[in-house]
């Protein structure tokens, strides 16, 4: 699964064109966050959510197998293991700044 979040080129393309899609919302200088960035934002966890249940159905691994071995190894490596990926991926500053970041390198 980490293979897959660091190498895919799909789901690069997918984060990408998500952020360039909805970017035009944020402000870059603006500090507060309008109710749309978080309707966005569950749009793109339901995304990542979506890729990897797809991912595990492919590799015909069930979410709960995932799920036992992807804690045990939480329990072993912390914030480097695949829960910690999946959590800094999915938290809403880290996704704030994305969509900064991509509405800012779009001009």
């Amino acid at each position: 699964v980490e293979k897959y979040f660091f190498e895919d080129e799909n789901l690069e393309t997918a984060f990408k064109e998500f952020a360039q899609k909805n970017c035009e919302t944020f402000e870059l200088a603006d500090e507060e966050n309008k109710h749309a960035h978080h309707a966005l934002y569950k749009e793109f966890c339901d995304m990542v959510e979506g890729k990897l249940e797809a991912f595990l159905k492919k590799e015909n691994v069930s979410v709960e197998d995932f799920m036992t071995e992807a804690k045990q190894a939480h329990s072993e490596m912390g914030d480097f293991s695949i829960i910690g990926i999946i959590v800094a991926l999915t938290d809403f500053d880290a996704f704030v700044l994305l969509m900064k970041q991509t509405k800012g390198g779009a001009k």
